[in-house]
C-alpha cells in the first residue's frame, strides 16, 4: 500500500485532487490528498461544504485494493473509521447519523463522501472523503440557521488539523480493511453506532418508497464482493432494503 500523502493547503476539493490522479493514473492504493482549506467542496448529493482556512481537515483516501466491498458497506466502514478518531481525541459523545454523518449532541461533526469509480472492472478503486472540522470557535449564522454544527474545539479538544491526519486516515484504512474480511460485522457495528439495531425505524429509499418496522441488522449477499441489505421486520415479514439505494434510516419513537 502506498504511503504517500499528498498536502494541498487549499484546493478545489481534496475528492476532485484524487479523482483527477486515479484519472491520469498517477495514483496509488492508500495515496492520502489533505487540505486544511476547500474553496469548492461537496457533500452527499451535490451539497456544498464550508470551509474557513486552518479551521477543518479535508482528507481523500484513495482506495483501489484487488477487490471492493459494496459500496454502500464502503461509506459504513468510512463512518466508523471518522468515530474511531474523534472518540479517540476526545470526542466521547460522537455517534453516527445514516449513511454518512458524525453528529456530537444532534450537531454535525464531521461528513463523509465517498465516490467510485470502474466498479466490476479490475480498475475499481474509490476515493473516501472526510471533511472534519476541528479548530472552528464558530459557524456562520447562515450555516447554523440550516442546522446545528460543531468542531473538536467547541467540544475542548485541542487539535491542529493537520496532526489529525495520520490517525484518521489510519483508522479509516483498518475500517475499511474490515469491511472487506467481516463485512456483515462492520455494517452491525456501523447500525449499532448509529443507535439504529434493534430500534423501530422508517427506511427511505431514493424511489420515494420504504418501510417501517424493527431494524434486524445486515446481511451481506450474493457472490462477492456481495450486496449489502438492510432487514426490517415489519407487519408484513421482514423486508430487505438494499442499502445502497437507502437515503434514510430514521428511528421511531424515544
Amino acid at each position: 500500500m502506498s504511503l504517500r500523502r499528498i498536502d494541498h493547503g487549499t484546493c478545489d476539493s481534496t475528492n476532485e485532487q484524487a479523482l483527477r490522479a486515479l484519472a491520469d493514473g498517477t495514483a496509488q492504493h492508500g495515496d492520502l490528498h489533505t487540505a486544511t482549506e476547500q474553496t469548492r467542496g461537496r457533500g452527499q448529493r451535490g451539497r456544498g461544504w464550508w470551509s474557513a482556512p486552518d479551521g477543518g481537515l479535508f482528507l481523500s483516501l484513495i482506495w483501489s485494493p484487488s477487490a471492493l466491498p459494496d459500496p454502500a458497506l464502503l461509506t459504513m466502514a468510512a463512518g466508523l473509521g471518522v468515530l474511531d478518531c474523534v472518540r479517540a481525541a476526545g470526542a466521547s459523545g460522537a455517534r453516527l447519523k445514516w449513511p454518512n454523518d458524525v453528529l456530537v449532541a444532534g450537531a454535525k461533526l464531521a461528513g463523509i463522501l465517498v465516490e467510485a469509480r470502474a466498479l466490476g472492472t479490475e480498475q475499481a478503486a474509490c476515493v473516501v472523503g472526510v471533511g472534519l472540522n476541528v479548530a472552528q470557535a464558530s459557524f456562520p449564522a447562515a450555516l447554523l440557521a440550516e442546522r446545528e454544527v460543531t468542531s473538536l474545539a467547541l467540544l475542548g479538544v485541542a487539535a491542529a488539523p493537520l496532526d489529525l491526519a495520520e490517525p484518521l486516515a489510519e483508522a479509516l484504512r483498518r475500517r475499511l480493511e474490515a469491511a472487506a474480511k467481516t463485512p456483515r460485522q462492520e455494517g452491525q457495528s456501523f447500525l449499532e453506532a448509529a443507535e439504529l439495531l434493534g430500534r423501530e425505524v422508517e427506511v427511505l429509499t431514493g424511489s420515494g418508497a420504504g418501510c417501517q418496522g424493527i431494524l434486524l441488522g445486515l446481511e451481506v449477499e450474493g457472490p462477492a464482493p456481495g450486496t449489502a441489505q438492510l432487514l426490517v421486520q415489519t407487519a408484513a415479514g421482514v423486508q430487505r432494503a438494499v442499502a445502497a439505494h437507502v437515503q434514510g434510516v430514521r428511528a421511531l419513537g424515544s
